[in-house]
């Protein structure tokens, strides 16, 4: 089965995994304009979160980064251990690593443009007009 990814304007990363759940994390754009992640703070799970709600923190040497629930509702499962303890894999290796799961079940795939998510094609469009600006 082909993966089915979607970015937000946030630089994360949703995954569809198993048709059920969906792995988040952030992508490479996003790791590389922080300059070097130094922690990771997700909320414990399990919990709703609704869309647009507050559900982890990335701190960088530049700043702290809130990012969002993209889902309607999403029930936060499950953080990455390894990432929280070494978050410093993202800064090479932000695409491959997943930052934790999401159980969005109300959510259908012809609801992602609604949800404000992108296929990738669509978010290296959106990362070329912010090159441009």
């Amino acid at each position: 089965m082909e993966k089915i990814r979607f970015y937000t304007r946030e630089h994360m990363w949703v995954e569809l995994d198993n048709c059920k759940h969906w792995l988040f994390g952030i992508s490479q754009y996003g790791s590389d304009r922080m300059q070097g992640v130094v922690n990771i703070d997700v909320k414990p799970g399990p919990e709703y979160v609704g869309q647009g709600e507050d559900f982890m923190w990335v701190e960088s040497r530049k700043a702290v980064e809130i990012l969002h629930m993209p889902f309607e509702r999403g029930i936060l499962l499950a953080s990455n251990k390894e990432v929280e303890f070494n978050p410093s894999i993202l800064d090479d290796r932000a695409e491959e690593t997943d930052i934790g799961v999401i159980n969005a079940p109300e959510f259908k795939i012809e609801d992602a443009g609604r949800c404000g998510l992108m296929l990738p094609v669509e978010y290296r469009k959106y990362i070329e007009s912010l090159e441009e600006a």
